[in-house]
């Protein structure tokens, strides 16, 4: 199994605490994003939720790819409007 195919099992069958933990925040995240898109203030939200994802990914992840995750992170809270590159 290659890295990427590796990485989408975890997020859409999540194994490990780590997996389940990072996989329901970016559910959270992506739900966030999709109903505050381009609100200036509740998109801070989104960008906090991020933010905790991407300090989870310096500890243990299982099988997801750190630096997939980390873009997918970052361009979902960009699509929303938010400043991915400032979480």
């Amino acid at each position: 199994m290659n890295t990427k195919t590796r990485h989408a099992a975890a997020l859409l069958l999540p194994q490990t605490p780590e997996e389940r933990t990072i996989s329901n925040l970016f559910h959270e995240l992506t739900v966030l994003s999709d109903r505050y898109k381009n609100d200036s203030v509740m998109i801070q939200a989104a960008e906090h939720v991020g933010s905790a994802i991407i300090a989870l990914l310096n500890g243990d992840v299982g099988r997801l790819d750190q630096a997939s995750m980390d873009k997918q992170v970052r361009d979902t809270i960009n699509r929303a409007g938010g400043d991915g590159d400032a979480v």
